[in-house]
This record gives C-alpha cells, sequence and structure tokens, in this order.
C-alpha cells in the first residue's frame, strides 16, 4: 500500500513478452521508507495467469538504505532482469553520486518461489566527485544496460553528463568473458 510521500509510481517499467506469456510490472516509491529510513523501493506486481489480475508479488528493497537515496526513481524490465537506478545515492562519501542496482527473477531455495535476486550494485565508473547522479535514467535488454548520469562532469564541462553502457550476461551460468554470473560489466 502507497504512504506518505513515497512517490509510488515515479518509474514504472513493464514486461510482457508475448499475449502468450505472464507480465510483470514494476513501480518505483523512492521516497518509501525501508527499515524507518527513506531510501526507497519497488513494487513488484505479476500475472499468475495470462488473462488474469496483476497481483502484488515482491517489494524490492534497497540493499542499503540511506536518506534521499530515491532508490526506484529509474526502473527498466527486460529478459528476467530488473535494472533499478538511485539517483540520490552517496558513494564514497560523495552526495548525490547515484547507484544502480542488477536484480535478477529466480528460484529462491529460502521461500521456496520465485523472487528479485540482487546480483549487483553499479556506480559511475569515471566521477571523481559527487553529484553525478548517476541511475537518473536506466535501460536494459537482453545483452546490455545504460545508465545515465545527466549531472556527470564530462570532457572537462561541468554537468555535461553522461551515460555508462555495460555489456550484461544473459547466460545464467559461470558469467561470460570475465563477468560475474548474471551481472553486467563494462565493455
Amino acid at each position: 500500500v502507497p504512504g506518505f510521500l513515497d512517490g509510488f509510481g515515479m518509474a514504472v517499467a513493464v514486461e510482457r513478452e508475448s499475449n502468450e506469456a505472464l507480465g510483470t510490472v514494476a513501480l518505483g516509491a523512492p521516497g518509501r521508507s525501508v527499515g524507518g529510513t527513506p531510501g526507497g523501493s519497488v513494487l513488484v506486481f505479476r500475472q499468475q495467469t495470462i488473462e488474469g489480475p496483476w497481483l502484488f508479488h515482491q517489494e524490492v528493497q534497497h540493499p542499503d538504505a540511506a536518506p534521499a537515496d530515491r532508490f526506484g526513481g529509474a526502473l527498466s524490465l527486460s529478459a528476467g532482469r530488473l535494472l533499478v537506478g538511485a539517483d540520490g545515492r552517496a558513494v564514497d562519501l560523495a552526495p548525490n553520486a547515484g547507484a544502480a542496482y542488477v536484480y535478477r527473477h529466480e528460484f529462491n531455495l529460502l521461500i521456496g518461489d520465485f523472487s528479485w535476486q540482487l546480483k549487483q550494485s553499479l556506480t559511475e565508473p569515471r566521477e571523481a566527485g559527487g553529484n553525478a547522479t548517476f541511475g537518473t535514467s536506466v535501460a536494459i535488454g537482453p545483452r546490455a544496460a545504460a545508465i545515465g548520469a545527466p549531472t556527470s562532469d564530462a570532457a572537462g564541462l561541468v554537468n555535461a553528463g553522461r551515460v555508462a553502457i555495460y555489456l550484461c550476461d544473459h547466460i545464467s551460468g559461470d558469467g561470460v568473458d570475465g563477468l560475474p554470473p548474471n551481472g553486467c560489466g563494462r565493455p
């Protein structure tokens, strides 16, 4: 249930590969409190049958919430992966440096069902200071991910912005070309 200042629906992502496939929708709530800290979360809904309603499946919570992280402010779904932006995340004491998180929908032995499992955390690869807002925009496909940092300093220009591209391992085995299993890495 959405709460006061959650920002429920700030970002929306949907995946349904065909009319014969079950769908998934992810709704960002970047102001939602996690353990009392307003760091954000993502509410995921799934269909149980092809023509059925969208039912609550899981709340994907920030793995290490801090105030104003804005986890869930940007979302993308593809091939059983969920990419979540947290453009307000402080990194190495740099405010608003931003981060993005790669989740994979897979079987969880602890609960005996499928759930979204954190596979990787990504941060701005080149920003020396803060305020890059990495994760303001995100996109993921079967083989690549793109993460926007619109206030990143690039080519000597303040707040020029940049987009980081990552290659993603679509194989759920031991990884490809040195990437972590089900993870994404810089080309």
